[in-house]
């Protein structure tokens, strides 16, 4: 029966588990795992390789990121004003509730004696 090996990467700082491929520990920040080197950019004739088009893209994915982050810190800067706003009148809403009451009082009460 074949034997399968799992290599968990730790973090050399703090020495908390990290998920693979991780370049960061999310626990202290520190860089778990240095960045691939890349080759040669270009193959002599012009072209580029493909390892290059990969870390273009992803520097672009990062600097997005990047900004997405800063723009949740900036609105997370905005401080919300509170104005405190009278209610309704008190002496027309207190004059409803009594009638309600004393309409629902002589309801019962017709019901209750009125035999």
């Amino acid at each position: 029966m074949a034997e399968v090996v799992l290599k968990k990467e730790v973090c050399s700082k703090c020495g908390v588990d990290v998920r693979e491929n991780t370049l960061f520990c999310y626990n202290c920040g520190n860089q778990v795992a240095k960045e691939p080197n890349d080759e040669a950019v270009s193959n002599g004739d012009g072209s580029v390789t493909a390892k290059a088009v990969t870390k273009a893209a992803d520097e672009k994915k990062r600097s997005r990121a990047a900004e997405e982050r800063r723009k949740a810190r900036v609105s997370q800067r905005r401080s919300n004003e509170y104005v405190w706003e009278p209610g309704g009148d008190f002496r027309l809403t207190f004059l409803i509730a009594v009638l309600i009451t004393v309409a629902v009082a002589a309801a019962v009460y017709l019901t209750v004696f009125w035999k």
